[in-house]
């Protein structure tokens, strides 16, 4: 199944922080640059349709602080 453009930004800038905790304000600012237009749940959206996509055990949600690809950088 093919990526949207806007899942593959998603996904390519948890990969330019692999192994990072990516705050959902940083994953916003890097699909849609600096509009506020966005809904609130926009970034949650593309994680779950990414999660579908691609196996739900890629990428995990660190409950307050944003999503993580990997093991957690020492």
């Amino acid at each position: 199944m093919p990526l949207s453009a806007q899942e593959y930004r998603t996904l390519l800038a948890l990969l330019d922080r692999l192994g990072h905790v990516v705050p959902r304000d940083y994953l916003q600012g890097r699909v849609y640059g600096n509009s506020h237009l966005v809904e609130s749940n926009t970034i949650a959206v593309f994680i779950h349709q990414l999660r579908r996509k691609l196996g739900d055990d890629l990428i995990r949600t660190v409950h307050g602080h944003g999503y993580i690809i990997g093991s957690p950088a020492s």
